[in-house]
């Protein structure tokens, strides 16, 4: 699977062996997938998770598992909590 998904990566240019990637991780099932095959590869990257707070608990839960995965493998790990004001802004909008 590993050979499958750097195959696809070249195959599709979607970055350069040099390039840095900040890859976006919400904690759900797909972006921890991502993740995980991204660590596997040795590809030169680090992490960043929104902690919209929509959640309450939950949206605390996601941001511990991405960021205790990412603490036990060294890999660095940005997140950026939503501020009151802001996620009261945003609710009314559409995220997507």
């Amino acid at each position: 699977m590993i050979q499958d998904f750097l195959s696809f990566i070249r195959q599709n240019k979607l970055w350069n062996s040099d390039d840095r990637l900040l890859l976006a991780v919400s904690g759900g099932a797909d972006s921890m997938a991502l993740l995980h095959l991204c660590w596997k590869t040795s590809l030169s990257f680090e992490v960043g998770h929104v902690n919209y707070g929509f959640r309450g608990e939950e949206s605390d839960l996601d941001q511990q598992v991405v960021e205790s995965y990412c603490e036990s493998r060294g890999i660095p790990f940005h997140c950026y909590r939503i501020p009151l004001h802001e996620r009261i802004h945003l609710k009314a909008r559409n995220l997507q």
